[in-house]
């Protein structure tokens, strides 16, 4: 009887902790630089959401960030939520050198110390980069490099 109840325990806590991975904004929640928390939740309705989860030290991820902010103004109808894993001090940093408080649809933030949107895609590179449309389901993603002109034509093909 114990090793009945010892495996149920079991799958029903593996069955709790396992993601199920929809085509969905996924329910994440960031720390942002002022302390205040943001999350699924906070962001706006019916806009295009783009999602890029980087890491302010990575290469690949300077890369796509010099692309975006030269062609920032083609984001402007979308709600922008950049995800990073590194520390608060490292989003201060990636903020003041993009100068990003200037953008008002433009959220950055970390997920420490839940890694959520890492695990939930099962990220081991990044950038990783999600465009979801009007109603927060996903048209596309990009796991390696995210080539802003793709993007931005998704982004405008979006109803």
């Amino acid at each position: 009887m114990k090793v009945l109840c010892y495996l149920l325990v079991s799958f029903f806590s593996v069955s709790c902790m396992a993601q199920e991975v929809t085509d969905q904004i996924p329910s994440f929640k960031m720390v942002l630089s002022n302390g205040s928390f943001f999350s699924k939740q906070n962001i706006k309705k019916n806009k295009p959401v783009v999602l890029i989860y980087f890491s302010p030290d990575c290469d690949h991820c300077k890369a796509l960030m010099k692309d975006f902010f030269k062609r920032a103004t083609d984001f402007s109808k979308a709600e922008v939520v950049m995800i990073t894993y590194k520390p608060l001090k490292d989003v201060d940093q990636f903020i003041d050198e993009y100068k990003i408080r200037q953008y008002l649809n433009i959220t950055v933030g970390t997920e420490v110390p839940t890694y959520f949107i890492r695990y939930f895609y099962n990220l081991s590179n990044t950038p990783f980069t999600a465009l979801f449309n009007r109603k927060g389901k996903l048209v596309y993603s990009y796991r390696n490099e995210t080539p802003v002109d793709d993007l931005i034509s998704r982004l405008r093909n979006i109803k």
